[in-house]
């Protein structure tokens, strides 16, 4: 694992890194020590006279006093060896709490996952981002902090003020006793059987009319795209029309990217980390002009979060509301109008941003790492294809509810799939299961002790320590996932008797884990698996030769430069038998 990473690094890029993984940082220390001996011993063949001198000077007062006192080159010697001593302990220091320094900080994940992996999981240190933390990704330490000991954890008043312009005190920024009164209603609501057909039904309606449509167009005038941006406008769409009931259309065959509601709104979300501030506060020209797009983006987003509220709001008071069942129309049925705070127009405006922000990034991000692995994996593609032939064949001949689109939207002969369809698929399943470990959505999570602690790992915390939880690290370590961790290998999802294997929810953390397990976790595998399963039966995707493509270092874990690709229409010949091979035995 570490020769891999090491290829993958530049090693130029990461001073501490190279030294970290080779096993070398002993050696380092001794050469640095051995070049300041040197030094030492060359300045006081120079200067030893005159501080001969001057420390005779300085007895002779001494012993005035009745003191004892050393010769003068005994002296001397004594303080180069108290200075020798002083800087040696300063090496060890540097090198037994790395930081990552601002150069290396686009690799983060990179350089955070060969770390963690040379220490053992966890380390402490001195500096990541600018804050002093105590980072791990060691599964027992998740356990421990979220859900053994979770209320001593809260995320803490700093990552509170971070996001609070984004998320205000919406369920994802909260904690204590708001974050459960959020949470209790939220799960009333998500997990009613009336909501849930909704967001079936409305994952295949918006993916049968808009996304076959969209890269049957693309695949036509021979043009690439950006898959991601297609993935987030399809999110976008889908997570509006289930909060507020409303399909705001961003994913169409030609589309104006700057002005639309959905890259406002990606801005907005904080695509990336704020902008970066000089010591006195001053901020660039360039980084102005930023926050001031930023604050423009935020005005439009709450003016549209507004007009949707008004608009629900006004149903509900004619009781044209009943019969709807988008989350927005359900809250404002079971509001109690009661004094907590949570019928504030700002604190509905919190609740649906935060809405808005997972419902589009968190999908959206699975199925961009998906085609993105699959492209690159031909043995994977051919492995869903056969799944999905011998459903399509298993439909057509008991008239199942596979969806021919032939002539609509310009797609013709394309076929979609609904939740009945989707969730019979375990290979597809298992293919979307490994990017979310290999590229979780959150590629961390933040927590603070609020009293002192010590972790099953055997650190002991203090009240007010700071933990960074690496979910992009633990999906690569060794001893978590085993010898085969960094590959893409959906087996590891399935049994030998061909059903899901699961992994407990500290260990693939992509979800979060009890008791802030996600909500809209089975939700969101709906929407993947509708999708996923249209894209890889219609279309053949291919990434653009010479496209670059690597994570963002932002809150959601993004490709830096998108997801390029060309697409083809797929035409199916005789249905294809499903493979009989077995999974790899490790």
């Amino acid at each position: 694992m570490k020769s891999v990473l090491c290829r993958a690094w530049d090693s130029s890029m990461c001073r501490p890194l190279d030294h970290i993984i080779t096993g070398r940082k002993e050696r380092k220390i001794n050469r640095r020590f051995i070049r300041a001996l040197t030094s030492v011993l060359f300045l006081y063949t120079i200067l030893g006279p005159p501080l001969r001198a001057a420390i005779c000077s300085i007895n002779s007062h001494v012993a005035s006093c009745g003191f004892l006192h050393l010769s003068p080159d005994m002296d001397l010697l004594f303080l180069i060896l108290c200075c020798l001593i002083l800087y040696y302990r300063h090496l060890q220091s540097q090198e037994t709490n790395p930081k990552w320094e601002s150069a290396n900080i686009h690799h983060f994940h990179d350089c955070a996952t060969a770390l963690l992996a040379d220490a053992g999981y966890s380390l402490e240190s001195k500096e990541i981002l600018g804050q002093r933390y105590f980072a791990t990704c060691d599964p027992a330490n998740v356990r421990h902090v979220f859900t053994s000991n979770f209320n001593n954890y809260p995320k803490g008043h700093e990552y509170a003020e971070i996001f609070d312009v984004l998320l205000g005190a919406g369920i994802m920024n909260s904690d204590g006793e708001s974050w459960r009164r959020q949470r209790a209603k939220a799960q009333m609501l998500m997990t009613a059987p009336r909501f849930r057909a909704f967001t079936a039904q409305c994952s295949r309606d918006k993916v049968e009319k808009s996304l076959p449509p969209f890269l049957a167009l693309a695949a036509d005038e021979g043009r690439p795209c950006d898959l991601q941006d297609v993935f987030l406008r399809l999110s976008f769409d889908l997570t509006c029309t289930l909060v507020f009931g409303v399909d705001t259309g961003c994913l169409h065959g030609h589309w104006a990217a700057g002005g639309s509601l959905h890259a406002r709104h990606g801005r907005y979300v904080g695509d990336d980390f704020p902008p970066p501030r000089h010591p006195h506060g001053v901020l660039e020209t360039d980084e102005k002009a930023k926050c001031w797009a930023r604050e423009e983006d935020g005005r439009t987003i709450d003016s549209f979060i507004a007009e949707m509220v008004a608009r629900a709001r006004r149903r509900a008071d004619d009781k044209s509301n009943e019969g709807a069942a988008d989350l927005f129309s359900s809250f404002l049925c079971h509001d109690n109008t009661s004094d907590d705070g949570e019928s504030t127009d700002e604190f509905i405006r919190d609740t649906t941003v935060n809405l808005l922000f997972a419902g589009r990034d968190g999908p959206a991000t699975g199925l961009s790492w998906l085609f993105y692995l699959v492209s690159k994996n031909p043995r994977v593609e051919q492995k869903l294809l056969e799944e999905l032939s011998a459903l399509v064949a298993t439909l057509r001949d008991g008239a199942g509810s596979a969806v021919d689109t032939s002539g609509g939207g310009g797609g013709g002969g394309m076929v979609t799939f609904g939740r009945s369809e989707v969730n019979s698929l375990v290979y597809l399943h298992a293919a979307l299961c490994e990017p979310l470990r290999l590229y979780p959505p959150v590629p961390f999570e933040h927590k603070v002790a609020a009293a002192a602690d010590v972790l099953l790992s055997g650190k002991e915390l203090k009240a007010g320590a700071k933990i960074l939880f690496l979910n992009y690290s633990m999906g690569r370590m060794e001893g978590v996932w085993g010898k085969d961790c960094t590959e893409f290998w959906q087996e590891r999802w399935v049994t030998k008797e061909g059903k899901l294997r699961h992994e407990p929810s500290y260990k693939f953390f992509s979800f979060n884990t009890r008791p802030r397990t996600c909500l809209g976790k089975e939700l969101a595998f709906v929407q993947m698996k509708t999708a996923a399963a249209a894209v890889l039966w219609n279309f053949v995707v291919e990434v653009v030769p010479g496209h670059v493509v690597k994570p963002k270092l932002s809150p959601i874990l993004h490709m830096k430069n998108g997801l390029i690709v060309r697409v083809h229409r797929r035409f199916h010949g005789p249905q294809v038998e499903a493979s009989d091979d077995s999974p790899r035995k490790k």
